[in-house]
């Protein structure tokens, strides 16, 4: 059947391929959530902050009101944490909310991307109507982005799309390229979006982030997640930083209740729990520098990530990335297969970093499918 009116280039559109898809991992392989280690999710080992549990708890009443429209409670802490005015945050259900509307908000003709990337900069491009050009980072390379790449290759484009650092690559941009890549995009009148939904997992992220800059800016939106680092992605909260006049712009084509009463007030929490960043923090790098390390005596070869997650290649191994999933999953441990992800493909897998058992169970079933023979 063809429906009227729907546009030739929607019709083209695929769906995203993305990690944590718990449901859909329950009924192929048989076993409950809490029965599988999911290590495709990119969210903090440790689970949500204790106080964000209690807040919810005692909170779950307020359901029965309307959310503030405005996020003014989130917003207010937001400034404190970001070191940025009221004025240039909004709040959204998640980042892709905020992506969505900048592209109705621009509606460039022209989107830059660097591969591999996050999926869903495409498929918004896609949604807004902009032609896309893309580069491929390449392999040799480490998939590392450096200014003389983002030069040579605008031609027209009207926006590009950094994600810092990159997902699924792990790799953070050096301060000194990024400074030269907003200038670049500064003087050759191009929009930037850079996406820091990872970076709060970095100690050093308040030297590194975008924000200060953006704020005065008329080229330049940061989105940053709060459901990666504080691990709620079920409560979808994501934040932009932008001119007031960007801001402003947003607030008008946005919903007038679009993050819900309960995400807001954990939010609110979350922003203030140091002590719970500062040992997640030090967890990431303690963990992620043994799994890489115990990976590598396995023969696989990941990726240095400045992220809490591993992009690791298997091509030394002789298997395919289903090779390792489909039997790590019967076991009951998800992993990424990376062949959705453009300029990449089956040769690699991308795997979160985890506390120190459940990486430990990892490495066990990793060997067991990889060494048959020695178990």
């Amino acid at each position: 059947m063809v429906n009227r009116g729907i546009r030739d280039e929607i019709n083209k559109i695929k769906t995203v391929v993305h990690g944590g898809n718990w449901r859909e991992a329950s009924l192929q392989y048989g076993r409950t959530p809490d029965e599988m280690l999911d290590f495709s999710l990119n969210v903090n080992p440790l689970g949500p902050p204790a106080a964000v549990l209690d807040c919810l708890k005692r909170n779950l009443k307020t359901i029965q009101r309307y959310p503030d429209p405005d996020n003014r409670g989130l917003r207010e802490t937001l400034t404190g944490y970001l070191g940025v005015r009221a004025e240039n945050v909004m709040a959204g259900n998640g980042s892709m909310e905020i992506l969505h509307l900048l592209m109705q908000t621009l509606k460039p003709r022209r989107a830059l991307i660097f591969e591999p990337t996050f999926g869903e900069y495409r498929r918004v491009s896609q949604i807004s109507g902009a032609e896309i050009s893309t580069v491929f980072l390449k392999r040799q390379d480490g998939f590392r982005l450096n200014p003389e790449v983002v030069s040579d290759n605008l031609s027209g484009e009207e926006l590009v799309f950094l994600c810092n650092p990159n997902n699924p690559t792990g790799y953070l941009i050096p301060e000194d390229a990024l400074r030269e890549i907003t200038e670049i995009c500064r003087c050759r009148e191009v929009f930037l979006v850079v996406d820091e939904s990872f970076l709060d997992f970095l100690p050093e992220w308040r030297k590194l982030t975008l924000c200060a800059k953006a704020v005065d800016a008329d080229n330049m939106l940061v989105l940053r997640s709060l459901t990666k680092f504080f691990a709620m992605p079920g409560l979808r909260l994501g934040v932009a930083v932008a001119n007031p006049a960007l801001i402003l712009a947003l607030n008008n084509v946005r919903d007038p209740w679009n993050v819900n009463i309960l995400a807001q007030m954990a939010g609110e929490v979350a922003l203030k729990e140091y002590d719970y960043m500062e040992s997640s923090r030090a967890l990431i790098q303690q963990e992620k520098d043994f799994l890489a390390g115990r990976l590598a005596d396995l023969g696989l070869n990941p990726f240095p990530a400045a992220a809490n997650f591993l992009l690791v290649d298997i091509s030394a191994r002789g298997r395919t990335a289903q090779d390792l999933a489909g039997p790590a999953g019967r076991r009951g441990i998800l992993m990424r297969d990376c062949s959705s992800f453009p300029g990449l493909g089956p040769d690699y897998i991308r795997l979160a970093v985890k506390d120190h058992d459940s990486n430990s169970t990892l490495l066990r079933v990793l060997a067991e499918i990889l060494h048959p023979e020695e178990k």
